[in-house]
């Protein structure tokens, strides 16, 4: 282990002495002292050094050392990973916004789809089942659409939170 080695300086001013007063308090010009002023100053120096005998100090140095280079791996790794969800909420958001492109198109062709079924029915050439089944096929594409958005906003909610910032500045 490096030696220590520490100094300090102290320093005292002091009064001693004075003119006298009477009983009463008052001050009697015939019985005057004089006044001393005594200056003291004192140094210390002082020195250390332990030795390292058993390798005890530079074994706590290197435990001291460890601890700091996991802490900083664990703060890398924990970085990445937060970086790794990101980046997976990112590309699943922007999977939903392709899907919700195709349910788009897939609601308006499952209602020209119901029209068209309704119109066939009204003639007679089909059975009000196969317009149940046109309704359930649209309302089963909506519900999808529904879900798809609600899947959204929180991929764009815990996108915010990885990121810091409002929502109402996401994408």
């Amino acid at each position: 282990m490096a030696p220590t080695l520490s100094a300090s300086l102290a320093w005292n001013r002091q009064k001693q002495g004075g003119q006298s007063a009477n009983s009463a308090g008052v001050n009697n010009s015939a019985t005057s002292t004089s006044s001393s002023i005594t200056n003291n100053y004192t140094w210390l120096l002082s020195a250390g050094w332990e030795p390292d005998i058993w390798g005890a100090v530079r074994r706590n140095i290197e435990a001291n050392v460890a601890n700091a280079e996991a802490s900083a791996a664990l703060f890398a790794a924990t970085r990445l990973s937060q970086q790794a969800t990101l980046a997976q909420l990112y590309f699943q958001l922007r999977g939903l916004d392709v899907a919700q492109g195709l349910l788009d198109r897939t609601v308006h062709d499952y209602k020209q789809s119901l029209q068209l079924t309704l119109n066939r029915y009204r003639a007679g050439v089909v059975s009000y089942a196969d317009v149940i089944q046109a309704k359930s096929q649209l309302e089963t594409a909506q519900a999808t659409m529904i879900n798809n958005h609600v899947l959204r906003t929180q991929y764009e909610h815990a996108i915010a939170v990885l990121i810091g910032l409002p929502l109402l500045h996401l994408l």
